[in-house]
């Protein structure tokens, strides 16, 4: 755990202390994983300027394997469990929800609760979502295998999990990709909005629920 002081850091520095590569503040030959850190910090900060304490829930499908023969693996050095810590001191209230295909990689901690699941297979999906038990999430993160046919099949079996406020944030999209995400997210009511925060190669796609009786939201696509 975090001492009191760090407790209170923001998202870069909580990513550093873990292991996390969605932000940094360290020089790139000294994180654990071999690509330069994103800097997802920005878009999370904004989509949760001062609602930190109200965060009752947090899910993320990617926990971060360390084995090089499963795909996406955060490298040999690479820290499992990492974004999930961090959002666990971020959101100091929360229960988080881990779920990744390696099952060496479970764990379970103070607030954190993992699973697994092949997020291509809308069955595993499906079961996932039953052994989690019931409630929604105020906030749920595709880490996971980075295509489109794959977030497509997390998205469409996990969204009515998301609560009416929240936030559902898929990472990592190659941005020669956006238009595969976008010809399916079509379908999607609610609004949608493509952000480029890593310069020219990745991008996010933050999405947001469908509140009764509002439409407000960030932009639609």
């Amino acid at each position: 755990m975090l001492t009191a002081l760090q407790a209170h850091a923001d998202l870069a520095t909580l990513a550093d202390t873990y292991g996390s590569d969605k932000a940094s503040r360290l020089p790139d030959e000294e994180t654990c994983y071999p690509w330069i850190a994103h800097t997802y910090d920005a878009l999370y900060e904004f989509l949760f300027p001062t609602a930190r304490d109200s965060v009752q829930r947090v899910f993320e499908c990617g926990i971060g394997s360390a084995d090089e023969n499963v795909l996406s693996n955060m490298g040999p050095k690479g820290q499992p469990g990492a974004s999930l810590r961090m959002w666990r001191d971020f959101f100091p209230r929360a229960q988080i929800v881990g779920a990744d295909i390696d099952p060496n990689i479970l764990f379970q901690e103070e607030r954190i609760s993992t699973y697994l699941v092949d997020q291509c297979s809308p069955v595993s999906v499906e079961q996932l979502w039953e052994a989690v038990g019931p409630g929604q999430f105020d906030l749920m993160i595709d880490d996971g295998l980075h295509t489109s046919d794959a977030a497509r099949s997390l998205f469409e079996g996990s969204i009515h999990r998301l609560a009416p406020t929240g936030w559902y944030v898929i990472e990592d999209v190659l941005l020669e990709q956006f238009p595969d995400y976008e010809a399916w997210l079509e379908a999607w009511p609610g609004p949608k909005w493509f952000a480029v925060p890593d310069g020219e190669r990745w991008g996010l796609i933050a999405i947001r629920a469908v509140e009764p009786g509002s439409d407000q939201g960030l932009m639609h696509s």
